[in-house]
């Protein structure tokens, strides 16, 4: 199996049918087809199925061989993104994926970026093709940077708080600059795959009290003291992912996960369960998450302390030299 592998828990198009619209009965997920105001319904049968998809380069990528859903093999265009709605007001993206060649009815998959639920009717509000980088957003990408609900961070008084209990105006203690005011809190509920994988790190792995559970995109301060990581180098960030070891770092894929995420005036470094850990920068991708007054007013910054980034650590073998 390739390691640009990746397991993907989507949604057969068939099985998200329209009720309203020029389709109705149908579930013509194809941007040519779709309509604002068009409305869908999940089926209350329907279970989200793994598909392995391989990328290869841009938004173009292939069903894996190994793939239990979809032609293997096959190649996977990503058509686009739709913007639909629930009746609470929940705007949920949808990138649509459909296999093989251009045709009059493709076979489509759908990747939500939030969780939909059975039996409840969407609005379309809007579609549009794919901007370039999507594909790598879902399995790789910036917006990875998130904290499963229930961990605590560091307040600029020292008291630790659920991050789900943050709001704005709350300041939070940063490594470098002090206390730091907390300029937006997002809440959502992700597939917990590629980017958003979890991963937990057991007490003690860090020196952490308690479990510390983070997207695995969510990068992690790590210092050292005789350049191990990269020659000339004597800190950098780390993928949480890259620090799995399968004993006191694991992964746990499949299924949806609560996170929070969050922003203050530049990228900081935070303190997650007594972690060094960083918050979200807000760069043109990642920005698309932020309402707009925030996205506007937030610096966006080219990197952290010169954007020193590491991307494959191996934590034992950093332990092992102390």
């Amino acid at each position: 199996m390739s390691h640009d592998d990746v397991t993907l828990e989507v949604l057969p198009g068939r099985d998200f049918p329209s009720v309203v619209g020029a389709f109705e009965g149908e579930a013509p997920w194809t941007r040519d087809n779709i309509a604002s105001g068009d409305i869908y319904r999940l089926r209350s049968h329907a279970q989200r199925v793994p598909m392995r998809i391989r990328a290869l380069s841009g938004n173009d990528c292939q069903i894996s061989e190994t793939s239990p859903l979809g032609t293997p093999g096959a190649g996977l265009r990503i058509d686009g993104e739709v913007l639909v709605m629930s009746p609470s007001g929940t705007a949920v993206p949808i990138v649509v994926l459909t296999e093989g060649p251009e045709s009059t009815d493709p076979a489509t998959f759908l990747v939500p970026l939030l969780k939909v639920e059975a039996s409840t009717d969407y609005t379309v509000v809007s579609s549009r093709p794919a901007y370039p980088g999507i594909l790598s957003e879902i399995m790789d990408g910036g917006v990875g940077t998130a904290f499963a609900a229930g961990t605590r961070l560091t307040l600029a008084n020292g008291l630790q708080i659920a991050v789900e209990a943050l709001n704005v105006g709350d300041t939070l203690l940063t490594r470098d600059d002090g206390a730091q005011t907390v300029r937006w809190v997002g809440h959502s509920t992700r597939q917990a795959v590629g980017a958003m994988m979890p991963v937990t790190f057991a007490p003690g792995a860090l020196n952490n009290a308690a479990p510390l559970t983070l997207a695995g995109a969510h990068r992690i301060f790590i210092y050292q003291r005789r350049g191990h990581l990269t020659p000339g180098h004597a800190e950098g960030l780390v993928h949480a992912r890259d620090l799995v070891n399968g004993t006191t770092v694991r992964t746990h894929e499949g299924g949806y996960i609560d996170v929070v995420q969050i922003v203050l005036d530049r990228h900081e470094i935070l303190f997650a369960e007594g972690v060094a850990v960083e918050s979200l920068a807000v760069d043109p991708r990642t920005g698309r998450i932020l309402p707009a007054q925030y996205r506007d007013a937030l610096v966006d910054p080219a990197g952290l302390r010169g954007g020193n980034t590491l991307d494959r650590v191996d934590l034992l073998r950093l332990a092992s030299v102390g």
